[in-house]
């Protein structure tokens, strides 16, 4: 197999096409799995595509999934794959962040103790990753949200297949 790649896209350690952020791997590829098995509208099922993921933490931590597919544009390929994988995680970040609270509680006059604690909503999109995932994208959310802008926003094929 050949790669074909333009910055920001780097083949990362799996041989598979992805972002360096912070010593940590972002990895794309197609599924091996059909999308919607058993789905009755095999039409609808054929005008997407599948892929999996990896994600590679600085810790040495390892994420995989193959539940991202890709809406009815199949002509994005896995550069498209790659935005919404990002986007996935930028999302995921925000909602973190926006579910801690912190309270603030003066004792003596001159200490004040401070105390964050995260809630948790399973409807937010802080749930779409594993905690050591999601805190990870937070803490790279800015990159992250560069290289979402940079690929989504390429007037050329970052990746050709």
């Amino acid at each position: 197999m050949k790669f074909k790649f333009k910055p920001p896209i780097v083949l990362t350690p799996r041989f598979l096409y992805g972002l360096k952020i912070d010593n940590g791997y972002i990895s794309i590829d197609y599924s091996k799995r059909r999308l919607n098995q058993g789905a009755t509208n095999r039409n609808q099922d054929e005008c997407r595509i599948r892929y999996r993921y990896y994600i590679d933490l600085p810790s040495g931590e390892k994420h995989t999934s193959d539940d991202l597919q890709s809406g009815f544009d199949v002509k994005r390929g896995l550069q498209g794959g790659l935005a919404d994988l990002l986007s996935f995680l930028q999302a995921a970040a925000t909602d973190y962040f926006s579910n801690i609270r912190i309270t603030a509680s003066p004792t003596n006059g001159a200490t004040l103790y401070i105390n964050c604690q995260r809630t948790t909503n399973p409807k937010d999109n802080s749930t779409l990753f594993p905690l050591s995932v999601v805190e990870w994208a937070m803490k790279n959310k800015r990159e992250i949200s560069k290289f979402q802008r940079e690929i989504e926003n390429s007037d050329k094929k970052l990746i050709e297949e």
